[in-house]
Formats: structure tokens, sequence, C-alpha cells
């Protein structure tokens, strides 16, 4: 059992399978996680316990999304959980809940996990070596299921540090593909700022331009 704890401590996570393939069985990873060894956060996923804890939200988010790819290698990381690869800021979204995107006929929540369909054309990039939507799809993504807020800090971020441009995004707005969440995208689109700074200067902007202030 130790042998499987010192692997998740090497690669930062554990897969199901990888732990099966070692011989292991479900009642060794069931008996590591109520030793306390090991954490379980997702579906086909274990965290070293002691490491895990010492880790942000953003940091742990991270390498679950990447526990999640490499033990299904047809996924795509989307919305928050392709940002959180390249180190953008998540804000007010849900960072025990995880998305992806894989070829199927409709989208499925498998309790903290979000399995959404796959499109054709859908803007499928790196990260980390990891296939993720590309960064100013994925804020857009974000803007479009978690609100203006949440998009803003998403997108001035990806253009601070260049991942995205403003033609890219309003590229991506007006490409007609997006069925829920227009109006919050384009809102995203018309405040985007890549000289901000920060995650909370993204969101005082916005409630600056909204009027929701007091003197």
């Amino acid at each position: 059992m130790d042998s499987l704890v010192t692997l998740a401590r090497q690669e930062g996570f554990l897969t199901t399978h990888q732990a099966l393939h070692l011989g292991a069985s479900y009642r060794t990873l069931h008996a590591l996680v109520a030793r306390g060894d090991l954490v379980h956060p997702v579906r086909s996923v274990y965290l070293p316990a002691q490491e895990s804890s010492s880790l942000n939200r953003e940091e742990r988010h991270a390498v679950i999304v990447k526990g999640l790819l490499f033990a299904h290698p047809g996924w795509v990381a989307s919305h928050h959980s392709a940002l959180a690869l390249s180190g953008v800021p998540l804000w007010d979204v849900p960072a025990d809940t995880f998305h992806m995107a894989t070829v199927r006929r409709a989208s499925v929540r498998r309790d903290s996990l979000h399995l959404h369909v796959l499109q054709d054309g859908d803007p499928v990039g790196e990260a980390l070596g990891l296939r993720v939507m590309t960064p100013g799809f994925a804020a857009l993504q974000v803007a479009a299921a978690f609100g203006v807020r949440a998009g803003l800090v998403a997108v001035d971020a990806c253009l601070r540090t260049g991942l995205t441009s403003t033609q890219v995004l309003q590229r991506m707005v007006d490409s007609g593909r997006w069925r829920r969440g227009l109006a919050s995208a384009r809102r995203v689109v018309e405040l985007a700022d890549g000289r901000s700074e920060s995650a909370m200067e993204s969101v005082l902007r916005l409630a600056l331009s909204d009027g929701d202030w007091e003197l």
C-alpha cells in the first residue's frame, strides 16, 4: 500500500487505473482513504492527503484536472478546469466541480464531474501537455456558465498574460455557438481589459461600471 502513496506523492495524484495496474484492489484504495493517506475528491483520481492539504484552491483544482486527463486521454478540460492549468485565477466558480468535454450525445453530471459534449470545431489546445479548450474560449465558457464577474476575472487574466486577444474573444462571441449565457459572454468582451493587474481590480471595475458602489 505504501508504494501507492509514494506514487501519488511523486506525481501529485494517483488514478484508479494506475493502482489497479500495480496490482492493488478497490479495497486497498478504500483502506488508504480510511487511513488518511489518500483523499478521493473525484471519480478515478486520488490525492496524497498531506501534500494536497497545503495546496490553494487553484493548485488543488489543477492537480485533480491533471489526474482526470491522465485517467481519460480522450477528454478535454473546459471552463475553469482548463484555465486552472494555465494559472488563471478562479473567481466565483465552484473549485470543487470539474468540467470536461468528450465525444458523447449529451452532457451529464456525475457528482462533482460535469461531462460536456465536445462539439465539432471547438477550439482545443494544450496546457502542460494536456488537452484543454483554448484560454479565451474557456474564459467565455466561464462567463456563460457562472456570470459576468467570474468571466471578467478570467478574461482579464488571459489578456494580461497573452493567452488570448480581444480580436479572438470577439470572433468567438460572434461565432453563434453559444446556446446559453451569450449576454454574459458579450458583456465580458465589452468590459475586458488586460491592464487589470489582479482579480480584485477586475471585480472593482465591474462594480464601478454597474454603479454598484457608494461614496
